[in-house]
This record gives structure tokens, C-alpha cells and sequence, in this order.
């Protein structure tokens, strides 16, 4: 069940994890983090909430999201036309094709779907030009960034 996203409709996924959420404590510690980067990768993108944030706050990022399902990548690329090229379909086990690296790399709900995630988070060549950071934002949560 876990798994049900890929089968979400275009609708849905438009509005999936967009509403009433942009004050979440762990996303609000995110962008502030952001705020000293000048790139980002997000791994797990989905329909790119973060990105909608980060243009609110007017951080100036150079912006690349990947994500697994394109239903989700469709509507980011819609509700972001100018960032529709930063939005491919790639699975986080194909980084290095990549070949960049990044002040920081964020991703939320992306573990849990992961049969192995070392391979991912922790690759032999870093995509992240920073060290972790791990702060705990709400009790029983934890962010791990790298910046």
C-alpha cells in the first residue's frame, strides 16, 4: 500500500503534499538551511512542493529534482515550466550519471521505499560538497542534510 503514488491520477497528484503543510517545522529548517546553498538536488521530488517554497522565499538555487514516477514529474513541470528541464525521471540509484555536485541534497519519504539505501545516501563520490548535518526538528523526527 505503501506504494500507491504510482498510481495516482494527474489530479491528485497535482494537489498531493502542496496544501497546509508549508509550515512544517522540518520543511521551514530545510529552507533555512538552503539559504547559505547556491545549489540543491531533491531526491524524491514528487510534484516539487520544496521548489514552490524556495521561489517564495526567493533563494536563489540552482534547482535539480529527480524522482521514479512521472505522473508526479508531469505535474512539477507544469506548475514550473521554467524548471521543467530540471525534472527528470531518474532513480536515486542512478546519481552519478549526474557527474555534478551539490551544497546540498534533501529528501523526504524516500527511505521507506528504498530496498538499500546506502548506495544511495552514501556513494562513494559524495554528491554533496558539505558535511551531515543531523537536527532534530520535531520530537521522534529527525532531518538529515547534508549542507
Amino acid at each position: 500500500m505503501k506504494e500507491n503514488w504510482r498510481h495516482w491520477t494527474p489530479e491528485l497528484a497535482r494537489f498531493a503534499y502542496r496544501s497546509g503543510r508549508k509550515d512544517q517545522r522540518c520543511r521551514t529548517r530545510v529552507l533555512n538551511l538552503l539559504a547559505r546553498a547556491s545549489s540543491v538536488l531533491n531526491i524524491g521530488c514528487g510534484n516539487d512542493a520544496i521548489l514552490e517554497m524556495i521561489r517564495e522565499r526567493r533563494l536563489d538555487l540552482h534547482y535539480f529534482g529527480i524522482d521514479v514516477t512521472e505522473t508526479l514529474l508531469q505535474v512539477a513541470r507544469q506548475l514550473s515550466p521554467a524548471y521543467a528541464h530540471r525534472f527528470p525521471r531518474m532513480s536515486p540509484y542512478e546519481l552519478t550519471r549526474l557527474q555534478r555536485t551539490f551544497d546540498a541534497v534533501v529528501s523526504g519519504h524516500v527511505l521507506e521505499h528504498l530496498p538499500d539505501y546506502a548506495p544511495v545516501f552514501f556513494p562513494p563520490q559524495s554528491l554533496s560538497s558539505g558535511r551531515k548535518r543531523d537536527e532534530r526538528s520535531e520530537r521522534d523526527f529527525y532531518d538529515h542534510t547534508y549542507a
